[in-house]
C-alpha cells in the first residue's frame, strides 16, 4: 500500500469527522421512517412533497452530510493542508447542514414558508461556509495535483448547486417566480450538478488516491487524471448552456 505521499501527521481530530458520520444515519433512519409513514404515496410522483422530503433527508442529510466529513478528514492527509481551527469549523458547520436540512423537509411535508426560509439561511451559510474554508485550505498549498484539481471543480460545482436550490427554494416558497421563470429547468439542472458535479467529481478525485492504494492497483494514467474532471465539469457547463437557452425559446 502506497502511503508516502500521505500526509498522516495532519489527520484532524477524530471528533472532526465522526460528527458527521454519527449524523448521516440518523437522516437515513427519518428518511426511512418517512418512507413508512407515507407509504406508496411517496414513491407515485417524484413531485410529491413528501418525495422531496425524501429525497433532501437522503441528498444532504446522508450523502453531503457524510462527503462534509470525509473531505475536512481527508483534505490534510491528501493534500497536506490544514482546515484552520478544525473542530470549530466543523462543529458550525455540521449545525448550519443538520438545522438546514431538517428545516427544508420539514418546510416541503408542511408547506410553510417560514421553515423553508430558514433551510434556506442555514443551507447557504453551511455550503458557503463549507466552500470558502476548503477554498483557503487549498489556495495555501504551494504545488498542485489532479486531487486538488478536482476537488476544486467539485466545489464549483456544489456552488452552482447550491445557486439553484436557493433559486427553486425562492421560486417556490419565496415568491420568486417572475424573477426565475425555468422553474422545470433549474430543478434537471439542481439535480445534475448535484449528482454528477457535486458527487460525482469529488468521488472521482479522490478515487485517484485511494483506489490504487487500497485495490493494490496501478496509478490511473496521468492524461486521466488530468484532463477528466475538467472536462467533465466543462461539458456539464456547455449542457446548462444550451438547455437554458433551449427553454427560453
Amino acid at each position: 500500500m502506497n502511503t508516502a505521499s500521505l500526509s498522516l501527521e495532519q489527520t484532524p481530530p477524530l471528533s472532526v469527522p465522526l460528527r458527521f458520520f454519527l449524523t448521516a444515519p440518523l437522516f437515513g433512519l427519518l428518511a426511512s421512517l418517512l418512507l413508512l409513514y407515507e407509504g406508496t404515496d411517496l414513491l407515485s410522483n417524484r413531485w410529491h412533497p413528501a418525495t422531496l422530503a425524501f429525497t433532501h433527508l437522503l441528498t444532504l442529510g446522508f450523502i453531503t452530510m457524510v462527503m462534509f466529513g470525509a473531505m475536512l478528514q481527508l483534505l490534510p492527509v491528501l493534500v497536506g493542508c490544514s482546515v484552520p481551527r478544525p473542530i470549530l469549523v466543523s462543529t458550525i458547520l455540521h449545525i448550519f447542514l443538520s438545522l438546514g436540512t431538517l428545516s427544508l423537509a420539514s418546510g416541503f411535508v408542511t408547506g410553510k414558508a417560514w421553515l423553508m426560509n430558514v433551510a434556506l439561511i442555514l443551507l447557504g451559510l453551511s455550503f458557503i461556509g463549507f466552500i470558502i474554508v476548503i477554498n483557503y485550505a487549498l489556495i495555501r498549498v504551494k504545488w498542485r495535483n489532479s486531487i486538488m484539481t478536482a476537488m476544486h471543480f467539485a466545489l464549483s460545482a456544489l456552488a452552482v448547486n447550491a445557486v439553484l436550490g436557493i433559486g427553486l427554494g425562492g421560486i417556490l416558497f419565496g415568491g420568486l417566480g417572475f424573477i426565475l421563470p425555468l422553474p422545470a429547468v433549474l430543478i434537471h439542472l439542481h439535480f445534475t450538478w448535484g449528482l454528477i458535479g457535486w458527487i460525482g467529481l469529488l468521488v472521482m478525485g479522490i478515487a485517484y488516491q485511494v483506489v490504487p492504494m487500497f485495490q493494490i492497483t496501478p496509478q490511473y494514467p496521468p492524461l486521466l487524471t488530468r484532463w477528466l474532471v475538467p472536462l467533465i465539469f466543462i461539458l456539464l457547463l456547455i449542457w446548462t448552456v444550451l438547455d437554458i437557452l433551449a427553454h427560453l425559446n
